[in-house]
């Protein structure tokens, strides 16, 4: 079970950072005056917000109660999971319904850095994860990639690439951990089998795949040399497995919704960023799945 470039795509291909971001307080009154376009009347719309039980999502509860003339109703559970069983008790709350949904990722200014936040009502207005429920479901994942990373090694033998793997990474009977894609990884011997060319006391040699060298420019490599892969440990190269609870929006919804795609949450730039994205779309189109079997308002906007 891993995610392959094409469900990638199509979870995240319409989800993209423009150059400048909205400000919410742009934001706000054009989702206001998009309402009223659609024939939502003043006065008669109930907002939801599904967002992070965080202080940081106080000022867009501000602007939405500033510009729709209400508190929200709340649809949100920690790390912007949507409550779905509100939705028929919103439905009750106005005549036409807005669901404002996202999870929520902190930027630092000065260090161009995505995922913390700094906590002013803090003694020391310290700087914490943010959100702290992705930045938590991510650290397993990102500890299990570190080591992987740093425990495949290529090394160059008289013109010849080698792949060196850690014995612990090739135990595929797992329940839990990184686990890699090794046909993408090692040769094939002659019977297409992958067959290690000799054994070391922790680690296994193999004859290194053409998939794997294209990832390197393998001229900086010289001859007797070898090196962690790194970063070039690609996504399309390992998947996880991970034993996680399957309760409906329970503890470990946001796990559930980015394991399939958790490989390039890890090799992103910002991993906080990336699953806040990717864990929005996702709740996005099931919070729109479920919203017409459970509520039956006039008109409604999930946005």
């Amino acid at each position: 079970m891993y995610a392959t470039n094409s469900s990638i795509s199509s979870l995240l291909g319409a989800y993209h950072m423009a150059d400048v971001s909205m400000r919410y307080s742009l934001f706000m009154p054009r989702l206001y005056n998009l309402a009223k376009s659609l024939g939502f009347k003043p006065g008669r719309i109930m907002p939801s917000r599904a967002f992070c039980s965080d202080e940081s999502q106080g000022y867009p509860i501000i602007l939405i109660a500033k510009h729709f003339g209400t508190f929200p109703f709340n649809h949100g559970l920690v790390g912007g999971i949507v409550a779905t069983d509100r939705h028929a008790p919103h439905s009750h709350h106005g005549k036409d319904l807005v669901i404002i949904q996202a999870s929520h990722v902190g930027y630092d200014p000065v260090n161009e850095r995505f995922g913390v936040y700094r906590r002013l009502q803090t003694e020391d207005a310290c700087e914490t994860s943010n959100c702290g429920k992705i930045s938590g479901a991510l650290e397993w994942y990102l500890q299990e990639y570190e080591f992987a990373s740093q425990n495949i090694f290529l090394s160059r033998e008289n013109d010849e690439f080698k792949v060196i793997i850690d014995n612990l990474l090739l135990h595929a009977e797992r329940e839990e951990g990184l686990l890699l894609n090794l046909e993408k990884i090692v040769k094939l011997d002659n019977q297409e089998k992958l067959t290690p060319e000799l054994s070391k006391s922790t680690a296994k040699v193999f004859s290194a795949s053409t998939t794997l060298l294209n990832y390197f420019n393998t001229d900086e490599l010289k001859n007797g040399q070898s090196k962690p892969i790194g970063a070039h440990l690609h996504p399309d190269l390992f998947y996880f497995k991970r034993k996680i609870s399957h309760h409906h929006e329970g503890r470990d919804h946001l796990e559930k919704n980015l394991i399939n795609v958790m490989p390039y949450v890890v090799t992103s730039k910002w991993p906080a960023l990336t699953a806040a994205q990717a864990n929005s779309q996702v709740e996005f189109d099931r919070g729109v799945d479920l919203v017409v079997t459970t509520a039956i308002p006039d008109q409604i906007i999930f946005s």
